[in-house]
């Protein structure tokens, strides 16, 4: 979905002065050096003023959660962990209450489960989500709210690929249910960094390395294992989007702006988790501006990154440095002088 081009110059400094940019002052991204260096830096490679930049360390970024680029908006949770046995409970009370004849009852259960499905703290049981959706939907369409029913149904179609619409749920839901099945859009949702060890998945299936997934427009339940554990939220996908995972990234990342072949992710990771279309990069005694325009992401070098600075000398025995250790000269019959 986004591809690199790279310029010379300062022609592209103008881009930071869109309208919209919701930060301090232009955001300035470093790592591992002192704050007042980078702005020297920034200020002296762009001719703006020092106020000007709003300086933010890489760490930071790396700690925020997922976010995406592109036509999608994920929705994280805001309240407590769920358990899957929970939902499960509130599936089980909803197809009673419908098998009762209590329509209303289902639905407020359907929605506390639905509810807490963004906040599950386990792995999703996709065939048991997909059913709330389809009762939710069926729900809907008996109400006279077919768009609201064809969306439900679309989300449940997208966590388990049912083939028929259950004999036991409203029949009006079974129109629109084929009419979602017949739906051939999908569109692809990438994943930054390109390789991860940990991927997320999306309705249950395992995000692939490398290539796009290929979903249906509409809510989609997100997944992303960390060190504290399985967190949950809710993807809306409406085109083509990547979904941009910091804690999956991994050091060095700064220096790849200098390869062609690797700074997308790194651009990605900027703009996503800034949530601006412009950021500013200081590293290594380098500088470069990173942006986005038209779903193209462009990696402009204003000030070239200094040289590998050489290793430190090897030290010996005691602390001391190695050409520091003078060795005993051999005599001249080549015998070598007693201590």
């Amino acid at each position: 979905m986004v591809r690199t081009m790279v310029r010379t110059g300062t022609a592209m400094i103008a881009l930071l002065l869109w309208p919209g940019m919701a930060r301090a002052g232009i955001p300035l991204v470093y790592d591992g050096e002192v704050s007042a260096d980078v702005v020297e830096r920034a200020a002296r490679g762009t001719g703006l003023p020092d106020t000007q930049f709003d300086p933010v360390t890489l760490e930071a970024l790396l700690k925020g959660p997922p976010q995406t680029l592109g036509s999608a908006v994920v929705r994280h949770c805001s309240g407590p962990p769920t358990r899957a046995a929970d939902l499960l409970a509130n599936a089980v009370r909803a197809e009673n209450a419908w098998q009762k004849g209590d329509p209303i009852v289902a639905m407020d259960e359907l929605d506390l489960g639905i509810g807490g499905l963004g906040c599950l703290a386990e792995r999703v049981d996709p065939a048991i989500m997909s059913r709330m959706f389809l009762l939710r939907g069926g729900l809907l369409a008996r109400g006279g709210h077919p768009d609201e029913a064809r969306a439900e149904l679309r989300t449940a179609l997208s966590l388990s690929a049912t083939r028929d619409w259950p004999a036991n749920f409203p029949a009006e839901g079974a129109p629109a249910f084929a009419e979602v099945q017949a739906e051939p859009e999908r569109v692809p949702l990438q994943l930054a960094p390109s390789s991860s060890g940990a991927a997320p998945s999306v309705d249950g299936a395992t995000m692939p390395a490398g290539s796009a997934l290929q979903l249906r427009p509409g809510l989609h339940l997100l997944q992303v294992p960390s060190t504290a554990g399985l967190r949950s939220a809710w993807l809306t996908v409406e085109g083509p989007s990547t979904l941009v995972v910091p804690s999956s990234f991994r050091r060095p990342i700064l220096e790849q702006l200098s390869d062609p072949s690797k700074r997308d992710d790194v651009g990605m990771l900027l703009l996503a988790t800034l949530d601006v279309q412009a950021v500013y990069v200081a590293h290594t005694g380098g500088l470069w501006l990173v942006s986005e325009e038209g779903g193209t992401l462009s990696t402009t070098t204003l000030i070239e990154p200094s040289a590998a600075a050489p290793a430190p000398p090897k030290k010996g025995k005691k602390g001391k440095k190695q050409e520091d250790i003078l060795l005993p000269e051999p005599s001249i019959g080549g015998d070598v002088p007693e201590e």
